[in-house]
Order: C-alpha cells, then structure tokens, then sequence
C-alpha cells in the first residue's frame, strides 16, 4: 500500500520516522554525553560499585558470624592480638617511641605520596 505524495503521512508512520530518526542518532548523542559527563559517571559507578561491595562483604561477615565455633576463634584471635600489642608497644617508654616512630614514618610516607 503506497501512498501517494499528496496525502499526508499516518500519525504511526510519523511517529515511526521520529523513532528511526532518533535511534539513527542515538550513537551520536551517548558519545557527546558519556565525553561531557565522563567524571559525574565515572564517579556515579565508583559509589554503585562501593555500595553493593560493602554489602557483599557485611553478608559473608554475618554469615561467619553465625557459626559459632568460628566466631569465637576471631574473638579469641581479636583478644589475643590485643594483648600481645599491649605488651610489644605500650608498656615500656622505649617501644611507644618506637611505635610514634612508626606511625609519623607512615604518614610522612603517606603525605608525600600525595604530593608526587
């Protein structure tokens, strides 16, 4: 069914022609906005990304946390690690100074990083 040129278009195939002329364009369009917007996006993905991780990471710690003979080893670990740094750095002047020491080194370490 051909129409003749006279007569004007149905309201589908006009319609029809907007959507082609559209999705012919399309390409163009992602292009100039993923060059304009390329930082906002990037960073939009990054918050997305950090979300559904740290979900992620909250379901395995509470699905550890339900087992209970492997919770009270973390624990046990967790209280043991605390008492051994007690004794190592906080007790004696010497090895406080020594863990000052260490702690400036880090952020010396760090601050520069940044500035390089």
């Amino acid at each position: 069914m051909l129409i003749p040129d006279n007569q004007p278009l149905p309201q589908r195939q006009q319609i029809g022609g907007k959507i082609s002329a559209f999705l012919e364009q399309l390409p163009k369009y992602l292009g100039s906005f993923s060059t304009e917007y390329q930082m906002p996006i990037i960073c939009f993905a990054t918050i997305i990304t950090a979300t559904i991780a740290v979900k992620i990471i909250l379901a395995v710690l509470d699905v550890i946390n339900e087992i209970t003979q492997l919770n009270l080893v973390f624990e046990l670990t967790g209280i043991g690690y605390l008492i051994w740094f007690v004794f190592r750095y906080l007790f004696k002047a010497s090895t406080r100074q020594e863990l000052a020491a260490q702690i400036s080194f880090i952020q010396k370490e760090i601050v520069e990083g940044q500035d390089s």
